[in-house]
């Protein structure tokens, strides 16, 4: 994703999700932040069995936008931008120490996200093209992503099996934080609710998976 572009990173999770479609019958989309964007787009676009998007960004702010806008090559003279280690955005602080992330964020993939249609603008036309059972969890606590993200994805995709958690006491890391176990709990109740019933001797020959997408 560093050196990526929005296209790059959903070219390649499509091509995970049609080689994996070759050896498994289910397929649950799940994803974190910037995975959670990128899941909805495969419910967009591929056959799914239901799809979780949790702490998902509906919009990007941030006061750099705008010059991007004027010098759309602005990344190549400002590779990185440098992480505030003081906004870690999480309840319990100790998650930090073992968390796998960029030590900045790459610019080019933020511009790429913000700017191209293949990212975040594009995923708000295709939001009505979902038609599989949605989950999307977001925390009140969260301070990375707008805190009406959760509600703006619920009105605008067009599946009538959306359910949404809504949890009191996290950050943005929900499935890290110390209300975790809540959040896996809905979505394993959410995966078993919406898993298709097949003959047992069927499914001994075909597996079930879900994709997990990484987060930013």
């Amino acid at each position: 994703i560093a050196a990526g572009t929005a296209l790059k990173v959903n070219a390649s999770a499509v091509a995970a999700f049609d080689q994996l479609r070759e050896q498994c019958d289910v397929i649950f989309p799940i994803g974190l932040s910037m995975g959670g964007v990128v899941a909805l787009h495969l419910a967009a676009h591929r056959p799914i069995a239901g799809v979780v998007a949790v702490s998902a960004p509906f919009t990007v702010h941030n006061p750099l936008i705008p010059l991007f806008r004027i010098f759309p090559f602005l990344h190549r003279l400002v590779p990185a931008v440098s992480k505030n280690n003081r906004n870690l955005d999480t309840v319990d602080l100790s998650i930090h120490a073992n968390h796998p992330e960029y030590p900045a964020h790459p610019t080019q993939a933020a511009v790429s996200l913000i700017f191209d249609s293949q990212r975040v603008p594009h995923l708000h036309h295709d939001l009505p093209d979902i038609t599989a059972p949605v989950l999307l969890i977001q925390s009140r606590g969260d301070c990375t992503i707008p805190a009406n993200s959760l509600d703006e994805y619920a009105k605008r995709i067009g599946s009538r099996n959306i359910e949404t958690v809504w949890l009191e006491r996290s950050g943005h890391l929900v499935l890290e934080d110390v209300s975790k176990e809540i959040a896996f709990e809905h979505i394993l109740r959410f995966v078993q609710l919406y898993t298709p019933q097949t003959p047992k001797a069927h499914r001994e020959h075909r597996r079930f998976a879900k994709i997990r997408v990484a987060s930013l």
